[in-house]
């Protein structure tokens, strides 16, 4: 505890370099969290972007081979119904595992205003995820994705004969269909349109029905009216040219099928999902052997969420790699000089009696409390930095996304821990050994120095 005592009193002794080192490694230690809490509420966003706005579950069932041939022979690439039996049947047991389990039909052909046609990917899903998904605790702690013009209805709110459509804001422009379908009343009267007129686009414009055409699963073509009931934004700008949105029952209708595309699966417990990898999916692949349980991390589903976390998690490596090069390169030239100036001091200690190992820890000691006390600091500024970014309500534009999202930055306390250890046994490591090699020379030299 003495020694605990003159490390500290050792510190003192020049302030204006203590001051200065230490709040270089908290301005370090400070930029290195809030870096790493940007990176951890982004790496999140799109992970519950992929999740529950794209889609994906945490995992989803599907015929092997679907991401290949899936669109182009959905005969042979989906679930039927004998399929959606057996699923049922074998995840029974795990129900209570899971927040929601709902089928998602997909598919592709072309939208049509009666003057042009357009490709579109289809999305058809039951009304219960519309509904439910919202309340998910983990949507509602990262969704941050507040886009200005989010769906003031969806398709939940009207029936089947109402042939409900949501349609992308871009689709809709292209297509010139800036009014939504409230009731059959807001309907303009049926006529022929003259698409060599100028004056027909303002009636196209107020028409909210569209035409959708597609090839059904008997092999034939097939089509239906449906009415575009909301417009709405995917989240990503690859997206938003081509994407619509319906119930189940209308996709469904459109392609002559009960078939299904996957059957997504949402868990109560998002950190299971590592044991839903290690434990559940090795029976899974023995009883179903010509299906797939694909997770929301893999490149298939999620392209965009993994191709971008992979290159936050480079990004946070080489900032810590910087970092820990700028404190280590701190606390030498800091120790370096200290050593030279305290020559007399530490030729005493030896002539007292103090062995090379004693002196190095006394050295390492001053360094523990100077970098202790400079990365609780750096804490404290990580979170006051994190709150006053949170609360400055600044937003950007991300490459891909669609819309604004906010500037937030998320502080992981486990790794504000990780890395406070890391960094303290840093300056441990590297104050012992370089002032163990300086005082390695004669204790006359050192005493004779000046």
């Amino acid at each position: 505890m003495e020694l605990w005592s003159l490390a500290f009193k050792n510190l003192l002794r020049n302030p204006r370099r203590s001051i200065v080192t230490g709040l270089a490694i908290a301005i370090g230690y400070t930029g290195l969290n809030v870096f790493n809490g940007y990176v951890h509420q982004v790496e999140r966003t799109l992970a519950i972007t992929s999740i529950y706005l794209n889609h994906a579950g945490h995992f989803s069932i599907i015929k092997k081979g679907w991401f290949e041939k899936g669109l182009s022979k959905p005969r042979l690439f989906s679930l039927d119904q004998q399929d959606q039996t057996e699923l049922s049947d074998f995840f029974r047991p795990y129900e209570n595992d899971f927040f929601l389990k709902t089928p998602i039909f997909t598919g592709i052909g072309l939208i049509s205003n009666g003057c042009r046609s357009l490709p579109f990917y289809i999305k058809g899903l039951e009304r219960i995820y519309r509904t439910e998904t919202p309340k998910a605790p983990e949507f509602i702690k990262w969704a941050v994705l507040e886009f200005k013009r989010d769906p003031k209805e969806t398709y939940i709110s009207f029936n089947d004969d109402d042939f409900p459509l949501m349609v992308t804001y871009n689709l809709s422009q292209l297509l010139n269909k800036k009014v939504t379908y409230k009731n059959a009343a807001s309907l303009p009267p049926s006529r022929i349109i003259d698409c060599q007129k100028e004056s027909e686009k303002e009636y196209l414009s107020k028409d909210p029905s569209v035409q959708l055409l597609a090839k059904s699963f008997s092999g034939g073509f097939a089509a239906t009216d449906a009415n575009i009931v909301s417009h709405y934004t995917v989240g990503f700008s690859f997206l938003d040219d081509i994407s619509i949105e319906g119930p189940l029952s209308l996709t469904q209708k459109l392609y002559d099928t009960q078939s299904i595309s996957r059957l997504i699966f949402f868990l109560k417990n998002p950190n299971s999902i590592n044991h839903w990898k290690s434990k559940i999916l090795p029976l899974f692949e023995k009883r179903f052997p010509k299906l797939e349980m694909v997770f929301f991390d893999d490149p298939r589903i999620s392209p965009f969420y993994t191709g971008s976390a992979s290159f936050l998690d480079s990004l946070t490596f080489l900032f810590i790699l910087i970092a820990g090069i700028s404190i280590t390169l701190t606390i030498i030239n800091s120790l370096t000089i200290s050593i030279l100036e305290r020559s007399k001091e530490i030729g005493t200690f030896r002539a007292l009696g103090f062995t090379n190992n004693q002196l190095a820890w006394l050295f390492g000691r001053e360094m523990i409390l100077l970098t202790s006390l400079s990365l609780f600091f750096g804490a404290l500024f990580s979170v006051m930095t994190a709150f006053l970014i949170n609360a400055s309500g600044l937003e950007y534009i991300p490459p891909g996304a669609s819309g604004n999202i906010p500037l937030r930055v998320s502080l992981e306390p486990q790794f504000l821990f990780i890395s406070f250890c890391s960094f303290a046994l840093l300056v441990l490591i590297v104050s012992y050994f370089l002032t163990k090699k300086r005082i390695s020379v004669n204790t006359s030299r050192l005493l004779a120095d000046s």
